[in-house]
């Protein structure tokens, strides 16, 4: 459509401009999903499909419940979602959890509701595996990221109250070798040889790679001791967006760090703290994190910088690191509420 509009807008009321214009938005409109060039839908050689995203967050209490909902990554189209979580207690379930995609699947970990519990999204309800991290482990002090080898698993690091790390994968949770140093407030994500990679935190500039032979060292991160900040895998590399350094301030510049060196390849136009980042091959969106850093960005991406940004929207509330994964554009709207019949 945004094409359309562009056509008609260069016609300056020339009819045999219009009559062009119509018939090259015709011939567009067979490539959309379920149209005769992409007959089944999405995923079609003929139209670019793009993601939808579901975004949730629950706050400390009750009664500021956040958010859910689904986004296009276009953040053209956007409407309410609604999921069901256990009853809570101090706390609200999914507050302050840390999440991960295993296997296809939406896992939540610990939070100070249960510091320790293991959560799957089945359909629209979140439910308690019953199964147990052997540390505990808080979205905002920790980091998790799942690995994909042979099968896959998540890795999650305490970083807070000391610096032991834990594999999962799926069925039972494993001890794995400590980090040199701990990472509070770091991030972790695959770098390009699909090898874990924390990186700094607010105690260290420290980066390091899980290799078989444990946490190796790798160069630091440029910025020194830089927290809050989140990051990404992208194709050749790991991106890292925001953050704060204490006697600095926020950052709203974008890192590359690729064969073990870091480079500045954009900037955002807001500061990130505690926020989520999702990555795509040529695009990459931030969810808003805390402290009125609650803006949701999208950031187009060459492979090699930032070529240009966007808000698509924005929070109604305040949420540290939101829960984000990819989900179909119908799934868990308010018809879900209600029994089948």
């Amino acid at each position: 459509m945004d094409r359309q509009n562009a056509c008609l807008g260069n016609c300056n009321f020339g009819k045999n401009c219009f009559d062009a214009c119509l018939v090259q938005f015709l011939e567009d409109s067979d490539q959309c999903p379920c149209m005769a060039g992409c007959e089944i839908g999405c995923p079609c050689s003929g139209y670019d499909c793009q993601p939808y995203l579901t975004a949730i967050c629950q706050n400390q209490y009750s009664y500021s419940f956040g958010f859910s909902y689904m986004i296009s990554s276009s953040g053209h189209f956007k409407e309410n979602r609604y999921y069901t979580t256990p009853a809570s207690t101090n706390d609200q379930f999914l507050y302050r959890a840390g999440h991960s995609i295993l296997n296809g699947q939406v896992y939540i970990f610990g939070g100070p509701q249960n510091s320790n519990k293991i959560v799957k999204m089945d359909g629209c309800i979140f439910e308690d595996t019953g199964k147990r991290l052997l540390s505990s482990f808080y979205s905002h002090r920790g980091s998790l990221v799942t690995l994909k080898e042979s099968s896959e698993k998540i890795i999650l690091c305490n970083g807070y109250f000391d610096s032991k790390c834990e594999s999962f994968d799926g069925d039972e949770t494993v001890a794995i070798a400590e980090t040199n140093v701990q990472h509070k407030y770091a991030c972790m994500s695959i770098n390009e040889q699909g090898r874990p990679t924390i990186i700094a935190g607010d105690e260290s500039s420290s980066v390091e790679i899980l290799e078989t032979s444990g946490w190796q060292n790798s160069v630091s991160h440029p910025d020194g001791k830089i927290r809050d900040h989140t990051c990404a895998s992208v194709p050749n590399g790991i991106v890292t967006v925001g953050g704060y350094i204490s006697g600095t301030g926020f950052f709203d510049y974008v890192y590359l760090f690729r064969n073990g060196q870091w480079s500045v390849v954009g900037q955002m136009q807001n500061f990130q703290r505690f926020a989520t980042m999702i990555a795509y091959d040529k695009f990459f969106i931030v969810f808003g994190g805390i402290n009125n850093f609650n803006l949701v960005e999208r950031a187009e991406w060459d492979g090699n910088n930032v070529t240009s940004t966007q808000v698509i929207n924005q929070h109604h509330w305040n949420c540290v690191n939101p829960i984000i994964f990819e989900t179909a554009p119908d799934q868990c709207g308010w018809w879900d509420q209600f029994p089948k019949a």
